[in-house]
């Protein structure tokens, strides 16, 4: 009987698990769709301003928007992986597992946030530019 008991608790906590890392890929999603149009909107303003007032740190922005880029893409890669592998537990209930799917989460909890700060402060370097650069409105 208890067995069961806890392979019921084990299996409703697999599912709550997956629907995180679901939510993680929703995130994630969004936030792409953010840094691109933040990015279109940064070039866009650096074309219509001359190039004598386009400000030192314009590449340094434009290579940060692609580095949170490929971040994102990295951090997308372990939460497909980390669905992937909770996807076998629920499936396979005898499959082994130790702590690492529980420090596999909290290092993918700690790398969305780190993410999350990294694209805000490229999108205020980019306000700061846009800001510097009058036609930028």
């Amino acid at each position: 009987m208890t067995t069961t008991i806890e392979d019921k608790e084990l299996n409703r906590e697999l599912m709550e698990l997956t629907l995180i890392g679901k939510n993680w890929l929703s995130e994630l999603d969004l936030l792409e769709k953010d840094i691109q149009d933040l990015r279109r909107s940064y070039v866009k303003c650096l074309s219509r301003s001359s190039e004598a007032d386009n400000y030192k740190g314009a590449d340094e922005v434009l290579f940060l928007f692609e580095r949170v880029s490929a971040i994102l893409d990295a951090v997308r890669i372990d939460a497909q992986s980390y669905l992937a592998f909770i996807a076998t537990l629920i499936e396979q209930p005898d499959t082994l597992y130790d702590l690492s799917l529980v420090e596999n989460h909290f290092r993918i909890e700690v790398k969305l946030k780190d993410l999350l700060r990294a694209f805000n402060a490229v999108k205020q370097m980019a306000g700061k530019i846009n800001t510097i650069n009058s036609d930028c409105d």
